[in-house]
């Protein structure tokens, strides 16, 4: 297949071979991320934006890194990138590209209402913070009405969200599509808050028609110490997973832990909710099915006051994973999944290794 090959730089140098409507776009500054966002919202192609190691911010503004579309094309943002022009190389370790809010923006906000799939890889997105839904990272668009809103698929592997606020609902993520499938896999939700519940992440499809509903998966992460924010009405008390509108969703191979609170909503009634092998405590409402559920309060993180939620030796959530739905292949770190048994729970799976560098040569 032709591909385009660009590098967004301040001469715009721009490398064609040949027609295909599809274009990768390979960034290392702010600036060029958001140019990238810019082009890729209006130009009618399939886009892969390429982002090299290091830390994004872009001060100024409500959000720092913002794509508004209606284009039905897809949109794929990929961290863990270095190689020069055309991000040759890959590494796959979430924790090495990171966007930031600055504690005083909300940080990506990926406003859509066609039906291209928008995915979001590889990457850090912290410190964000808006007085609307998504703290961290917003994708896709409610509709009303009057107005379909989104309908694409919704990818996002692999992304470490922490210490991301919303004075909404979603301090971390938040998802709206109204039609299609939603995965959220391998990725780690901790140390987020919100003022009006789900402060891990909300998947919400208020115009989905009943008889189609919305196909949601949220598969071996981990999702931990999720808060509502200090003032928070004494109603918001979902602090992690919430799900609201016609949708069948399946959880598998999560854990949850250190919530004060609920750490799922499933009282929808247009929800239908299914748990496969996960370490849940409080969930509020009622589940369709419930299979090799777990509860055990401590789950041996290596340290979670320094940021490190990777399994001890000795966890209890080593090999208990055994839902019939596949879990990612490389964890947070880049390393292999399924180790022993069977996965373990969580973003990390436990591994004695003493090297893995995750590099992967992009073709």
């Amino acid at each position: 297949m032709h591909r385009v090959l660009k590098r967004i730089a301040a001469a715009s140098l721009v490398l064609h071979c040949g027609a295909s409507m599809a274009a990768d776009l390979c960034v290392d500054t702010g600036a060029e991320l958001q140019q990238a966002l810019s082009i890729a919202q209006s130009n009618g192609e399939d886009d892969t934006i390429k982002i090299e190691t290091g830390t994004y911010s872009l001060p100024g503004g409500a959000t720092a890194f913002e794509y508004f579309s209606g284009q039905g094309d897809a949109l794929s943002i990929e961290g863990g990138y270095s190689g020069g022009l055309l991000c040759g190389r890959k590494r796959n370790i979430a924790s090495l590209t990171v966007l930031s809010g600055g504690g005083a923006q909300q940080v990506m906000r990926l406003r859509a209402w066609g039906d291209g799939t928008i995915s979001v890889k590889n990457l850090s997105i912290r410190d964000g913070d808006s007085a609307a839904d998504g703290g961290g990272l917003y994708i896709g668009d409610p509709g009303s009405t009057f107005m379909a809103g989104f309908v694409g698929d919704v990818n996002v592997e692999r992304v470490i969200f922490e210490f991301n606020h919303s004075g909404a609902r979603g301090g971390a993520l938040y998802v709206a599509t109204n039609a299609g499938l939603v995965r959220v896999n391998g990725s780690l939700f901790a140390f987020n808050q919100c003022a009006d519940n789900y402060c891990a992440l909300l998947v919400e499809s208020p115009n989905a028609p009943l008889a189609l509903p919305v196909q949601v998966y949220l598969g071996g992460n981990t999702l931990t110490v999720n808060r509502c924010s200090n003032g928070a009405p004494i109603n918001c008390n979902m602090e992690a997973a919430g799900f609201e509108g016609p949708q069948h969703v399946r959880l598998y191979h999560n854990l949850f832990a250190f919530q004060s609170e609920y750490d799922l909503y499933a009282y929808d009634p247009d929800t239908e909710v299914d748990l496969y092998y996960n370490n849940i405590d409080q969930v509020f409402g009622t589940l369709d099915d419930e299979v090799g559920s777990m509860n055990i309060d401590d789950p041996l993180f290596i340290d979670v006051l320094g940021d490190d939620f990777r399994l001890q030796s000795t966890s209890p959530m080593l090999n208990h994973g055994n839902a019939p739905l596949p879990p990612t292949s490389i964890d947070l770190n880049g390393r292999t999944r399924i180790i022993g048994s069977a996965p373990d729970l969580g973003a990390y799976e436990f591994n004695p290794a003493l090297f893995d560098d995750g590099f992967e040569e992009e073709p």
